[in-house]
């Protein structure tokens, strides 16, 4: 049972734009959230194209649902960091690994409005190139800095979750 603070909400406008009805439609979201972002995409409205209205709440859906990967697969390389005697690079791959399966599948139902075979054929790759960026990022910052590894994989979250929607917008998820 959903939350009373959540609801099952969309947009009369996404409607007309992707022509999405049904269950597929709907997406269960808080009530401030959805009011928030009704009332910002409206005053838009007049002065956006169509298409860049879908890109914008796109955005912000894949901001909200990233926050909630970001979290998971951070929390899990903390974990692996600190309760095994594994280093940065196994306990990011492994971070990786876990993550990639929980973010695959609640960014393509509730971002991107798909998760079929070939789509996560298409997200193992990305999500191998978002690694080999995140290591690569993650081994400069620590060597330049030698900051605690948490701290430094902290500091390249929004970068890497620019990547990550890039990626998968263009290379995973294309419509």
């Amino acid at each position: 049972m959903i939350p009373l603070a959540w609801e099952w909400r969309y947009a009369a406008f996404m409607s007309d734009i992707q022509g999405k009805t049904g269950a597929a439609a709907l997406r269960p979201v808080p009530r401030w959230f959805s009011r928030l972002a009704h009332l910002g995409l409206q005053l838009l409205r007049p002065f956006v194209p169509a298409l860049w209205l879908q890109r914008l709440e796109q955005a912000a859906w894949f901001i909200a649902v990233g926050a909630l990967n970001t979290v998971n697969s951070y929390l899990i390389f903390c974990v692996i960091l600190n309760v095994t005697s594994l280093g940065r690079v196994p306990s990011l791959l492994a971070a990786y690994f876990l993550g990639c399966l929980f973010s695959y599948q609640s960014f393509g139902r509730l971002v991107f409005y798909g998760s079929s075979r070939e789509a996560f054929l298409r997200s193992v790759p990305v999500y191998i190139l978002l690694y080999a960026c995140n290591q690569a990022l993650l081994e400069l910052l620590f060597r330049l800095t030698h900051w605690p590894e948490e701290l430094c994989q902290f500091l390249l979250l929004p970068v890497v979750a620019g990547l990550s929607f890039v990626f998968n917008r263009v290379l995973v998820f294309r419509s």
